[in-house]
């Protein structure tokens, strides 16, 4: 049998977790992805199961009280791991991490990358052990816990029951061109060859200016980056300049 030995580089990982100690607005974003399996090192796991929990009581990061958290967490025997592995692994984190400033966009975008990749890995993991037992029902039941979960993460809306839906209090669109435009996503379908293009043109020249939409809706004026994938620039100029 052949042993292949692969080096496992868990920086991110540690800079996930050093973040989630220090910093309220990364932990805000990474609770609802957090599972503690997602980590590689047991020690990470059991700081960012701290971090959360200390998170869900109080409503920020733990920062310095992560070191009474630990000294709690040994007197009470609940480190769930070695004390003395645990503590070097916070000195550590401190050591490397505790004065550096956080990107925290960039920081939580990289996050969002690391916890979809392990979710993955984990959702692969787990159908493969309902499919290899004959189990097709568990094999469902986890893909739709997995899509569930999934809706409820960052950027995207949560599900509701119609019930939910029905009880919802929703606050009003912020309109773009009053009574035709809201903020967001407006589809914009026709026929081809029928002015979809000069429309969406004039549309955003319309933001862009302030000027009345179509010359008689008054517009929300704005900065407008707008992306054509079919025009060549020459014919969109000249469609500027009509």
């Amino acid at each position: 049998m052949n042993v292949t030995r692969q080096k496992i580089d868990n920086h991110l990982e540690k800079q996930i977790t050093a973040a989630m100690i220090t910093n309220t607005s990364v932990l805000k974003a990474m609770v609802s992805d957090f599972e503690p399996r997602y980590f590689i090192s047991k020690y990470a796991a059991i700081v960012g199961q701290w971090a959360v929990e200390y998170f869900h009581k109080y409503g920020e990061a733990p920062g310095a009280a992560i070191t009474d958290i630990y000294a709690q967490k040994r007197k009470a025997g609940a480190c769930g791991g070695d004390p003395e592995l645990i503590a070097e692994f916070l000195s550590a984190l401190q050591e490397k991490y505790g004065d550096r400033e956080i990107n925290e966009a960039h920081l939580i975008d990289m996050s969002n990358v690391f916890f979809n990749e392990q979710r993955l890995k984990a959702l692969n993991q787990d159908l493969s052990q309902h499919l290899e037992a004959g189990n097709l029902a568990g094999a469902l039941e986890t893909i739709n816990k997995f899509q569930v979960k999934k809706a409820g993460g960052r950027g995207m809306a949560p599900g509701y029951t119609a019930t939910e839906l029905l009880q919802a209090n929703f606050p009003e669109p912020a309109w773009v061109v009053p009574g035709l435009f809201i903020a967001g996503l407006n589809p914009l379908g026709g026929p081809p060859k029928v002015g979809k293009s000069w429309f969406a043109l004039n549309l955003s020249i319309s933001i862009a200016t302030g000027e009345p939409f179509l010359g008689r809706y008054a517009v929300e004026p704005g900065e407008v980056l707008y992306l054509d994938f079919e025009l060549p620039d020459t014919k969109i100029k000249n469609r500027l300049q009509k």
